[in-house]
């Protein structure tokens, strides 16, 4: 694998060719820092609706919005907490909230094989679909959360979902994205070395399945694969660069 880094408006301009709704906002191999901002300042009537949306949910964690024009970004990116109803209430009102999560593409090299999650038929977010392993940044609220470095997300998630217990190296692929057709943010760890020997789903979150790592040219054609998966496999498969057909 090449040591060169992707270039992100190659990557962007094949996004934008296939119609995958992804923006490359960053590639490099340095794990941003995360600085909490405090609090959402939010409306009256988004709080209103917030605390109606959290009577209808079993859980209502702490999430973080990122702000992704702060000064010193990619290498620092603030942040501002709110609750995952009000993130749901900013949505129905209109905005697109830039939800921070982390995720990982774990390989094993020796098979060439990735480990994904088949997510499940009663998932919000892509029911049935092929995606990375990841999920939310937990913000620190009253000395709890993830800390200042996603890849303590990343890791976290991939073990609470797939029983794989991996560690990001320094000097991985990190590419942040930007879901363009509902705003997320995301810290990708692409291509993490891992055995997937002991590795068992969290059935309430959806199957695992390994698969070979597929050829470049067959990405963008990739059935029930969540678009940013289609990215971060053309990110991590490509390395200098992605042919745009």
């Amino acid at each position: 694998m090449s040591e060169s880094l992707p270039s992100i408006s190659v990557l962007n301009q094949w996004c934008a060719a296939h119609k995958i709704n992804l923006r490359f906002l960053s590639i490099g191999t340095r794990s941003p820092r995360l600085i909490s901002q405090g609090k959402a300042p939010l409306t009256t009537d988004s709080l209103a609706r917030a605390e109606a949306i959290a009577r209808t949910l079993r859980t209502d964690e702490w999430h973080a919005l990122a702000d992704i024009h702060c000064d010193g970004f990619p290498e620092q990116i603030h942040y501002q907490v709110v609750t995952y109803s009000q993130m749901l209430a900013l949505r129905e009102a209109g905005t697109m909230p830039t939800g921070l999560s982390a995720t990982v593409l774990p390989i094993n090299h020796e098979k060439q094989t990735l480990l994904l999650q088949k997510r499940s038929a009663s998932s919000h977010l892509y029911p049935g679909y092929l995606s990375l392993l990841g999920g939310g940044y937990a913000p620190a609220v009253d000395d709890a959360g993830d800390g200042a470095n996603p890849r303590t997300t990343a890791e976290r998630e991939c073990f609470e979902e797939s029983n794989v217990q991996l560690t990001i190296p320094d000097n991985c692929l990190v590419a942040i994205t930007q879901e363009t057709d509902v705003g997320a943010i995301q810290i990708n760890y692409l291509g993490i070395a891992s055995d997937f020997a002991n590795a068992k789903a969290d059935e309430q979150e959806g199957l695992l399945v390994e698969v070979p790592v597929p050829g470049e040219e067959a990405i963008a054609d990739l059935k029930n694969h969540t678009d940013l998966l289609k990215g971060c496999l053309a990110a991590y498969l490509s390395q200098t660069t992605c042919r745009v057909e």
